[in-house]
């Protein structure tokens, strides 16, 4: 699978939300989001079990949050 490094400057996290080393994600919702409701959600291999899939990353949270997602790469990142 390619590997698709998000470019310098575009998007960044809080200071400590996520790990130093291992898998992750790390969700930010915008403010008034009906879905995220404006927060953020960090899951690691500990709470979550993460799966990439083709061309997208399969999520699935099980632990305090029972939850799933689907996420897909822009059409133009291969380019």
């Amino acid at each position: 699978m390619p590997f698709y490094p998000i470019p310098n400057g575009l998007w960044s996290t809080l200071s400590g939300a996520i790990p130093a080393s291992g898998n992750y994600d790390y969700l930010q919702s915008a403010n008034g989001g009906y879905i995220g409701q404006g927060r953020t959600y960090a899951h690691t291999t500990a709470d979550s079990i993460l799966a990439a899939k083709g061309v997208g990353l399969s999520v699935d949270v099980k632990g305090n949050q029972k939850w799933s997602g689907g996420f897909l790469l822009p059409s133009a990142a291969g380019k």
